[in-house]
């Protein structure tokens, strides 16, 4: 299983009708990931998903498929749903300061 649960996610959408205008970002750098943990949290009808300003669409996930991590590979030759549409964002939603250690990684390592 994975770190995000509907247990948890029931527990921050408690957390998030306390505060004013109260959000919840998810992301992951692996793509089965990410839309696993979209449908966790939508799921409910809990959770919305919000609209984003630079939507990632079908044509963005034409690209040569050699190229992407054999993981996403094996998760596309499954079956497995793209993150494609409403929500899915071609850009980063945070400022730089909030980068995750794994996007700071790749950076270094170049």
């Amino acid at each position: 299983g994975f770190m995000v649960t509907e247990a948890l996610l029931q527990s921050v959408q408690c957390l998030l009708q306390r505060s004013d205008n109260g959000l919840l970002l998810l992301q992951s750098n692996c793509e089965d990931v990410a839309v696993a943990m979209r449908d966790i949290a939508t799921r409910s009808g809990r959770l919305q998903i919000l609209d984003v300003i630079d939507t990632v669409t079908a044509d963005d996930t034409k690209v040569d498929i050699s190229n992407l991590p054999q993981r996403t590979r094996e998760w596309i030759d499954l079956g497995g749903d793209r993150a494609v549409g409403r929500g899915w964002s071609k850009k980063k939603l945070l400022p730089r300061r909030g980068r995750t250690e794994t996007e700071v990684a790749c950076i270094s390592k170049g």
